[in-house]
């Protein structure tokens, strides 16, 4: 069964046009699910493997949607011309950003050599 209509409208950019597995309302359920017209229920859970964030990389052009800095610090490394230190700064002060909202100092380091050098 599709995603209605107020799910298209209230998620516009989730990628809801199709009946995939997806987790649109994070804060309200764990993993991603689906409508279902089978077993009774009108929704089931999906088995989603997680990746390790640390080798999940977005494309460059892409923002870094994990919920830590893994992803900036790897797109600091592949997506910026050696000598670019604004690039690399970018994606470090990403990094060091997400880890200080999770309460940790990763990538912190990183960022203070790349950017204030």
């Amino acid at each position: 069964e599709y995603w209605g209509d107020d799910f298209l409208q209230d998620y516009p950019n989730a990628g809801l046009e199709e009946n995939f597995c997806r987790k649109p309302m994070p804060a309200i359920f764990d993993g991603a699910w689906c409508f279902t017209t089978t077993g009774g229920r009108d929704w089931k859970d999906c088995n989603v493997p997680m990746c390790n964030p640390c080798e999940c990389m977005p494309s460059c052009d892409s923002p870094n949607l994990e919920n830590c800095g893994c992803p900036s610090f790897l797109q600091s490394e592949e997506c910026c011309e050696e000598d670019d230190a604004t690039c690399k700064c970018a994606y470090l002060k990403d990094a060091c950003r997400i880890s200080l909202e999770k309460g940790s100092e990763d990538f912190c380091d990183d960022a203070e050599v790349a950017c204030y050098e």
